[in-house]
This record gives C-alpha cells, sequence and structure tokens, in this order.
C-alpha cells in the first residue's frame, strides 16, 4: 500500500512525511536520477509503504519512502523534529512470543532484546520504531536485499546544538551494533544526501529541486 493524503499534520512545517514527500515526489518522473545509499537502478518508489511483519493481530510498520529495483530496496524512515523528543523502547511481548523464524536469531533481535532489558539506552533516537522496521522489511522481503535508511533533518547550524552530536552519537552506537545485520542499517541527514544531489554532473532540474529543498528547510535555530 503506497502513499494515503493525509491533511493536518502533513500539512505541518515540521512534518517528517511531508519532508519525505518534498524531496522525493519530483523522482517519480525521473527514477534514472534518484541516488539513495544502499542501492541504484530504482524500478519504483512510493510513500507511505507498510511492510508486516508477521505478527497477528497487529499494525504491520509504516515506512515513510519505498524505492525499488533490481539491485535491492531501500526503506526510508524519515525524520523532522521526532529526535527532539526522549523516546524509550517500547516492544509489545508479541514479538519475543511470535517471532520464531530466522529474524530470532539475527542482531536485530538480539537489538530488542537488549531494549526491552534497557528500554532508555537511546534518548534521541527510537532504536525500537527502527527495530520493528527491520523485522517488517525482513519479513515482507527475505529473499531482496534490503536497506533501512535513517534520513534526518538538521538545521544548517547544527554544529551551535549539542544535541544534533548527541543524535549522531546515538545513530552511530546502533549501527555499529547492528553492523552486518539484513536488512542492512545507513543514516544520513536530509542536508548530506541534497548536498550529494546538487553535483555538478547532476541534471539541472535536479540542482534546482536541491536549491528549493535548502531554500525551504535549510534554516538556523
Amino acid at each position: 500500500m503506497c502513499w494515503k493524503r493525509r491533511t493536518g499534520k502533513f500539512r505541518a512545517a515540521h512534518s517528517s512525511s511531508a519532508l519525505a514527500v518534498n524531496s522525493f515526489a519530483q523522482f517519480k518522473g525521473a527514477l534514472s536520477d534518484l541516488y539513495l545509499p544502499g542501492s541504484k537502478d530504482f524500478s519504483s518508489l512510493c510513500f507511505e509503504r507498510k511492510c508486516p511483519h508477521g505478527l497477528a493481530g497487529r499494525h504491520s510498520p509504516n515506512l515513510d519512502f519505498f524505492a525499488e529495483g533490481p539491485g535491492g530496496i531501500v526503506a526510508i524512515e524519515s525524520k523532522c523534529l521526532e529526535p527532539l523528543t526522549s523516546h524509550p523502547a517500547i516492544f509489545l511481548p508479541a514479538y519475543d512470543a511470535e517471532i520464531r523464524d530466522a529474524r530470532r536469531a539475527s542482531t536485530w533481535f538480539a537489538q530488542m532484546q537488549g531494549l526491552v532489558e534497557y528500554p532508555r539506552t537511546y534518548r534521541w533516537l527510537d532504536a525500537a520504531q527502527l527495530v520493528k522496521h527491520a523485522f517488517g522489511l525482513t519479513h515482507s522481503f527475505p529473499d531482496r536485499a534490503t536497506t533501512l535508511l535513517y534520513l534526518y533533518w538538521e538545521p544548517a547550524n547544527r554544529a551551535n546544538h549539542p544535541f544534533f552530536a548527541e543524535h549522531r552519537a546515538e545513530i552511530d552506537r546502533l549501527g555499529a551494533s547492528i553492523a552486518g545485520a539484513a536488512p542492512s542499517f545507513i543514516s544520513m541527514s536530509y542536508p548530506e544526501l541534497w548536498q550529494r544531489w546538487s553535483g555538478v554532473s547532476q541534471p539541472q532540474w535536479l540542482q534546482t529541486h536541491v536549491a528549493r529543498l535548502n531554500a525551504r528547510y535549510g534554516v538556523t535555530i
């Protein structure tokens, strides 16, 4: 199931869903120009993609953006201001009781077990949400190469605010703890991705697109 229009929250300036749509919707007619870490040569994309995790009666994880092609899948969890709020980990008992397939031996499952025991391992990073996405991707696409990309906003003056360094440190800590896991985990800020898109070798429309994104989101706080 792909993107369904949302009003209200979607229209908010701080909407992470709108941030993803504003960034990626232009590629619907130019898939060959889309660069994402983790794969290339995409053949389709969509927004608000559900990836069932196989737990009976539980809502499936909902990814903000999803691109796939012959080389594999890149699924994006988009963040704008959400990391400014603390995120203790919460898992229903069903995750331990019902996951009995190969995922139970994965590094992602070990990460879940650690978070259940120490739910405040991460303060700003919603690690539990990422683990649930990983379970959904593995269950939905067991035979495909998949990448879970954590894509987050930062202001132009992030160096002036220690919080953003703390958030990055938590991302790096999670990444180190699940290195080599499937799906693979990659993180990048939106400004870093846009900078990659704005290279001189890129088509003019994409450079113009990046300039508009930076004008809208490249603010200082």
